[in-house]
């Protein structure tokens, strides 16, 4: 008899139905009939009764394969610390670690198809040139983010980037209760860019990382600041990179982490003409779960939360901007007004007008 060492069991037994890598670290399903599960546990339970010196190896052999399987049908992975951010870019950051960060405002009125969302949030070209018009002093100018530069905008400031081929952007996306991290590859000329690699982890409440997010918005923006800010930077940089190597707690949870993932995403993209078809294909799933997603646990449809997103964005932009209602409402992802009204009346019980009378900020005398 053949007897197969522990370093070949898992690569030399072929099982019906099985795909297996002498790999351990690959993490792909390796079971798609029951029946196959089944046939591998009475193996190994047959080998371990008539357990021999011969059939050590091989008992092993099956004891791992076996546990592997029952995770892999279980669609429950032991993932590694290393699982969650093996695109990492850690090389890159290292060869060209953050000198100069440009900060964002929000004094002036943002145009349209800005970026501007209600948490703070972190872009870092690793690759191309990242050209944004930003808000510096009292006035738009544009700045030009290369490698060993980072672009910090504060919550409710506001960047309107400016996409070329080439470009790789890392972005961190400080949400109020998930921390986003993506990696952007800008492949054609445009406005709206998907993600090729995204993540997400629960954004901690307490350790040094709300205490620096806050120390780099309260910071000054002025020359003798700037290696202050970039010194932050950088080591906001490294929290989540050490965050994102930390093993996964719960893996239950991934429901709830995608849906979170979609919030943020649709609070970051909510001036664009997005669908639930164009969401479902940027997260890789079908229209028809994206809409049982929300109703199952968002306890409203897709189209309800994307239009409260919208509203509150409007009334952002009316209490704090001097824009005309069709700058407002083409801001906030509206190409007709009079709809636009409509819908604001419709959740505000007031016009967009009677919003602005009543909550706008006292001006000063």
């Amino acid at each position: 008899m053949k007897v197969i060492t522990s370093s070949r069991a898992s690569a030399e037994l072929a099982l019906p139905g099985a795909e297996i890598n002498a790999n351990t670290s690959a993490r792909k399903p390796a079971v798609e009939n029951p029946r196959h599960l089944l046939t591998v546990i009475l193996i190994g339970m047959t080998c371990r009764m008539r357990w021999r010196d011969g059939f050590y190896e091989l008992h092993h052999g099956l004891r791992r394969l076996k546990m592997r399987l029952l995770l892999d049908f279980c669609n429950i992975y032991a993932m590694d610390s290393e699982a969650q951010a093996d695109w990492w870019p850690e090389r890159q950051l290292r060869k060209t670690p953050v000198r100069k960060v440009f900060a964002c405002g929000r004094h002036l009125n943002p145009p349209l198809y800005s970026q501007v969302v209600n948490f703070p949030r972190i872009e870092i070209p690793l690759h191309g040139v990242y050209l944004n018009q930003i808000e510096s002093g009292d006035r738009v100018e544009t700045v030009s983010v290369q490698p060993g530069m980072a672009l910090f905008a504060a919550p409710n400031c506001w960047n309107l980037p400016e996409w070329k081929p080439g470009l790789e952007l890392l972005c961190l996306l400080f949400g109020r209760t998930q921390l986003g991290i993506s990696l952007v590859s800008a492949r054609t000329r445009g406005r709206q860019q998907v993600a090729v690699k995204k993540s997400s982890l629960p954004r901690p409440l307490t350790g040094p990382l709300p205490h620096l997010l806050n120390a780099l918005a309260e910071l000054p923006t002025s020359a003798n600041q700037s290696e202050s800010l970039a010194e932050i930077t950088r080591t906001i940089i490294r929290c989540v990179e050490d965050l994102a190597r930390q093993p996964v707690a719960q893996p239950a949870s991934r429901t709830m982490a995608l849906l979170e993932d979609i919030r943020v995403f649709l609070q970051s993209h909510y001036q664009y003409d997005i669908t639930r078809d164009s969401v479902a294909r940027q997260f890789g799933i079908s229209p028809n779960h994206l809409s049982r997603l929300f109703q199952t646990h968002g306890h409203m449809t897709f189209s309800n939360y994307l239009t409260h997103v919208r509203i509150d964005r409007a009334k952002h932009l009316l209490r704090n901007y001097t824009l005309k209602l069709d700058d407002v409402s083409a801001r906030c992802g509206y190409n007709d007004t009079p709809y636009f009204c409509h819908v604001f009346k419709h959740l505000t019980k007031c016009t967009p007008m009677e919003y602005r009378l009543k909550d706008r900020p006292p001006t000063q005398s």
